[in-house]
């Protein structure tokens, strides 16, 4: 997805300047995908949207946590940012203060189903099942309805194949008519028009990514690339997984690269949560170069400088996203937290509340602070 899909345009840029990202790693979440292991250095490639669906979801949330969008597996890039732009247009209705929640859920469904219909043949065709997802869901239709767009060639499917065994490749398609099911597109827009403004933690992931099967094997341990133990082969890929935090199932593994500068698997070092709050600080400050007047990105600029004890920043942050529009109570507490910070420390120190440019570097900043600089 990353090499695919984020990293090129015009994704790269519209998110680097619309949004301000994040992930965590769901590999031990029930709904996640499995796959054979496969060398890191293996080429990465492109392939349809809503690929992978268990494996990787996009979210588009509201500052507050709601909920705007999902995007279930790969995304190809021009149809990536369409559904971006959709987000947008779902955060100002979420954010209008003038409508009541039915009207706001109403018009969310509207949205949703506006921007199927007005998807482009090229889209469509990006949208296409994989082969194996195909045959999972015709197996299994009478348990996934609403991924079926013409129920009577599943009857002339089942008539047909037979319903003893699944069937592959050829067989599979010999039977099933090309149009006999949804693309992935109709499938996202459809069941997200019946999950208006729902919080985070209580979306059902599980549910919203249910169609196709959850493990994917093809061949990948026999792609090229190298292992660093030839016994991983035949480990599934959950087996040699680690998680943000660092706690692997068996193996832990990250990239690294040997002297001739061939990709490996290797031990991995967790990321500290220092680490992680510069990681913030640094997304926030890219977004803010584009856009200094973000209120969101400065809150989170703000939460991630007062972790750092980078007060000052904290102080300056929490202050121009009120200036500009914050009403969260949380930014508001942090500024009060921030001033007391302030005030606290040696009076050569305290030098009062610092503005600093959209492009200041965390890492900078902590040098300054440790040596007694205010550049």
């Amino acid at each position: 997805m990353r090499a695919g899909s984020l990293s090129q345009e015009p994704a790269l840029s519209y998110i680097q300047n619309h949004f301000v990202c994040g992930y965590r790693n769901i590999y031990k979440e029930p709904w996640a995908g499995n796959s054979s292991a496969h060398p890191i250095n293996a080429g990465a490639v492109t392939t349809t949207n809503g690929a992978g669906p268990h494996n990787v979801q996009i979210f588009m949330l509201s500052d507050d946590g709601t909920v705007l969008h999902c995007l279930p597996g790969f995304w190809d890039p021009h149809d990536l940012v369409s559904e971006l732009v959709l987000s947008e247009k779902l955060n100002n209705l979420w954010k209008d203060g003038s409508m009541q929640a039915a009207d706001k859920s109403a018009a969310f469904k509207k949205l949703q189903l506006e921007h199927l219909a007005m998807h482009s043949q090229e889209t469509t065709s990006r949208s296409r099942l994989q082969g194996f997802d195909a045959m999972y869901i015709a197996h299994h239709a009478k348990d996934l309805p609403d991924l079926i767009e013409k129920p009577q060639a599943i009857s002339d499917y089942e008539r047909e194949s037979g319903t003893g065994s699944m069937m592959k490749g050829e067989k599979m398609h010999a039977y099933l008519a090309p149009d006999a099911l949804k693309t992935t597109d109709k499938i996202m827009h459809e069941r997200m028009s019946k999950m208006p403004f729902t919080p985070y933690e209580k979306f059902n992931i599980a549910a919203f990514t249910n169609y196709g099967t959850q493990f994917y094997d093809k061949n990948e341990n026999e792609l090229e690339g190298k292992f660093a133990h030839q016994e991983w082969k035949k480990l599934d890929l959950k087996k040699v997984t680690t998680d943000a935090e660092g706690t692997a199932e068996s193996q832990k593994i990250s990239v690294v690269r040997d002297k001739t500068g061939s990709c490996q698997f290797g031990p991995t070092k967790p990321m500290t949560e220092q680490e992680k709050m510069i990681e913030r600080f640094e997304a926030a400050s890219k977004l803010l170069h584009s856009q200094p007047h973000n209120v969101a990105a400065l809150e989170a600029r703000a939460a991630a400088a007062y972790k750092l004890k980078l007060y000052q920043q904290a102080y300056s942050d929490a202050g121009w996203a009120a200036y500009y529009g914050s009403r969260s109570a949380t930014n508001a507490q942090l500024k009060m937290l921030a001033e007391r910070a302030i005030a606290s420390q040696p009076s050569s120190a305290n030098k009062g509340p610092l503005i600093i440019q959209q492009t200041v570097s965390a890492k900078r900043l902590m040098s300054n602070a440790a040596t007694g600089s205010m550049q």
